[in-house]
Formats: structure tokens, C-alpha cells, sequence
């Protein structure tokens, strides 16, 4: 998938999205100049429990 798609798909700005992609916070592959994620490891980064944050532990 390009960026364009990837944003589509998670319904955010394709800029957010190279910008996740440059932090490494999305499963990417720089091709040439462009971006491609994959589908399925996009679904899978999605079905991973988000990391919890210092002082929102469940108590």
C-alpha cells in the first residue's frame, strides 16, 4: 500500500502517516522514494495491544 492508502485506510493525514513511518511506529519499507507498507502487517501492527503509558496502568 502507498502512503495515500495507508492514510485512507486509517482515516489519518499522509503526513502523519511518513511521519509514523520515519519514527518506526508503522511496519513500512522505504522503496526507492516512496513508502509501502503491506496489508497484513498493517492488520497485524493494528491487532496489537496498545503499549500503556506511565500512570495509565490498570489498577
Amino acid at each position: 500500500m502507498k502512503v495515500e492508502q495507508v492514510a485512507a485506510f486509517l482515516q489519518m493525514h499522509p503526513n502523519a502517516i511518513r511521519a509514523m513511518l520515519r519514527a518506526r511506529k508503522l511496519p513500512g519499507r522505504k522503496v526507492g522514494v516512496e513508502w509501502r507498507v503491506l496489508r497484513s502487517e498493517l492488520e497485524a501492527w493494528l491487532r496489537q495491544p496498545e503499549p500503556v503509558e506511565d500512570g495509565e496502568a490498570e489498577k
